[in-house]
C-alpha cells in the first residue's frame, strides 16, 4: 500500500520532467513542487525562423564545387560547403554539389538499384540509410527550398 501510495506522488514529478525533456529542455525551472515554476530568464529567446527562401534547380546547380557546395534533398536546399570536409563518406559528398541528390542520400551513396534490392530482399531496412543523427545534421545546413 506504502508503495502504491508513493508511486502515485511521484507521478506529477516524473510527468514535469519528461514534459521538461520532450519541450526541449525549456527555460522552466522546477523550484519545490510541480505548481510552481520560475522563467529562466538567463538563456537567450529563440527566435522565429527567417522566412525561407526558394531557389531553382539552375541556381543549385550553380553551386557545384567543393568550395561552394549547394544540394537538394527532398525539395529542400542545403549547403554543404562548411560540412564537406567532416563528412564520415569522404569526397563522396562530392557528388550531391549543384544535383538533387535526394536519391543519393536516401541511398548513402549506394547506386539505386542496390539500395533497392536491398531495400526489397530486407523490409525491415529502414527507407534510408543514413541515421536520424545525419538526418538532424542536414537540417542545420537548410538554407530554402526549391520553387515550383
Amino acid at each position: 500500500m506504502k508503495k502504491t501510495v508513493f508511486a502515485l506522488l511521484a507521478l506529477p514529478f516524473i510527468f514535469v520532467a519528461i514534459a521538461g525533456v520532450l519541450i526541449n529542455r525549456s527555460s522552466v525551472t522546477i523550484i519545490d513542487s510541480p505548481d510552481t515554476a520560475e522563467v529562466d530568464d538567463s538563456k537567450p529567446q529563440v527566435e522565429a525562423p527567417p522566412e525561407t527562401s526558394t531557389y531553382t534547380l539552375s541556381e543549385v546547380a550553380q553551386h557545384k564545387s567543393k568550395e561552394d557546395c549547394w544540394t537538394v534533398i527532398d525539395d529542400y536546399v542545403y549547403d554543404l560547403t562548411e560540412f564537406i570536409n567532416r563528412h564520415p563518406g569522404g569526397d563522396l559528398i562530392l557528388q550531391a554539389c549543384g544535383v538533387d541528390a535526394t536519391e543519393a542520400f536516401k541511398n548513402q551513396g549506394a547506386p539505386k538499384e542496390y539500395a533497392d534490392k536491398l531495400r526489397e530482399e530486407n523490409p525491415e531496412f529502414p527507407s534510408e540509410f543514413h541515421s536520424p543523427e545525419a538526418r538532424q545534421l542536414l537540417e542545420e545546413l537548410r538554407i530554402g527550398e526549391i520553387s515550383g
